[in-house]
């Protein structure tokens, strides 16, 4: 990457929502400015922040983060990101540009994977009062994006069945069949990016999807 004179007083969400309209000749550029600003901001980490950066990096500090980021392909960095263990979360304020980063996520990964992007703002507080109303919730959010995220037909009739059933009997095992059924018989990867979680993440519901969550990952990484 070329050297970039960096503004110090550029916020992170100014310098990502860059990377929506700049050029591809100018991205380059652009992430340099943001390796510079987390380098500088390094320097003024608590070490609870730094413990936290350092569990989600498998033990790389943020100046060596930096390092790592500046010297690989946009690409490579992304994948950094997706092959750790544990949940990689982005957690900050609103207007931070959150959001802005997962969508350029999402943007860099549809080539080689299936992208399924949702947005946990789309489920109102009372679908998180029982599993079986979260199934449900999730599946209808599954619905809108089936074309989007190339889930096959077949998967879309199990979705529709859950959806179909009056007694709300749909609970987090089957609806992780489902999802095992579709990962498994799919051509490319699939990487599940949730937004706006903080919504539900004291509700021991939404725990309970990430404890499952986390263990189909697991499996599958010791099976693959």
């Amino acid at each position: 990457m070329k050297p970039v004179a960096a503004n110090p007083n550029t916020s992170f969400k100014d310098l990502i929502d860059g990377l929506k309209v700049l050029e591809k000749d100018r991205l380059s550029n652009q992430i340099t400015a943001l390796i510079a600003k987390l380098q500088r901001k390094s320097k003024r980490v608590s070490i609870k922040a730094l413990s936290q950066f350092k569990y989600l990096t498998d033990g790389k500090s943020p100046e060596e983060t930096a390092r790592f980021l500046k010297s690989s392909p946009t690409d490579e960095a992304v994948k950094f990101v997706l092959e750790h263990e544990d949940d990689f979360t982005i957690n900050r304020a609103r207007q931070y540009g959150k959001t802005t980063t997962l969508n350029l996520l999402a943007q860099k990964l549809q080539d080689e994977y299936y992208v399924l992007s949702l947005d946990f703002q789309a489920i109102g507080n009372a679908s998180f009062a029982t599993e079986e109303k979260f199934v449900k919730a999730f599946c209808r959010l599954l619905k809108k994006k089936a074309k989007k995220a190339n889930i096959p037909n077949e998967i879309q009739e199990l979705i529709n069945e859950i959806l179909a059933r009056k007694d709300e009997l749909a609970v987090l095992d089957e609806l992780f069949d489902v999802l095992t059924q579709w990962f498994d018989s799919s051509e490319k990867a699939v990487v599940l990016i949730i937004d706006e979680v903080d919504s539900a993440s004291n509700n021991q519901v939404f725990l309970d999807f990430l404890a499952q969550l986390r263990l189909m990952y697991l499996e599958r990484k010791m099976d693959s």
